[in-house]
């Protein structure tokens, strides 16, 4: 053997195994692309589902409290209007007494002050706080007005009262009922603006 033949020998086996390496190499380039591809796409459905799940659960909840916010509303709006009746019918019956200070119109405005009580202690709930703080305070108004149109009715019964003692009471009860409307045109806008949502 000739160091001729060594050398091609010698080659051959070098170019044989960088060969092989050289396909073993590529090979596993290419598998570690395949695996790695395989995993990204495992992972993707994985994170996909997952944030698929959470999207479904925050609907959910969205339209739990839609649901809610409805049945809510609902229900404050339904008040609301039956308050307003309460509330539209007791000035009524303010206006009917002062137009008339008679024992029959303060039985009737006595009644609707009753009602317009029982409604708004019904209502409490789903009344806006300072809606049901505003409306506890004026009721006084509504009482002092019942008051000053009982002592006006008894006064004109009595004969030596001077017409400037009757003139009085009339100058209270006005300023009384004058409360009370300013009061209900201020619950008035109020419950719009709540029913609007303002």
């Amino acid at each position: 053997m000739s160091i001729d033949d060594i050398f091609k020998i010698s080659g051959a086996i070098i170019a044989s195994v960088g060969g092989s390496a050289l396909l073993i190499a590529g090979f596993s380039t290419w598998l570690g692309k395949v695996w790695a591809n395989r995993i990204l796409e495992k992972d993707k459905l994985k994170y996909t589902s997952e944030l698929e799940a959470i999207k479904s659960e925050l609907q959910r909840e969205s339209e739990r409290q839609k649901v809610t916010f409805s049945l809510y509303f609902e229900g404050q709006f339904k008040l609301y209007n039956e308050l307003w009746i309460a509330l539209s019918e007791l000035q009524n019956e303010v206006d009917k007494l002062w137009e008339s200070a008679s024992n029959e119109n303060l039985k009737s405005f006595i009644k609707a002050v009753q009602k317009a009580k029982k409604q708004i202690r019904n209502s409490a709930i789903l009344i806006e706080k300072t809606h049901y703080e505003k409306i506890l305070q004026n009721l006084n108004s509504f009482e002092n007005y019942k008051f000053g149109k009982e002592r006006l009715i008894v006064s004109r019964n009595i004969s030596n009262l001077a017409s400037y003692e009757i003139d009085e009471i009339v100058r209270q009860n006005q300023q009384f009922r004058t409360e009370i409307t300013e009061f209900t045109q201020f619950m008035l806008e109020h419950m719009r603006n709540q029913i609007k949502g303002s």
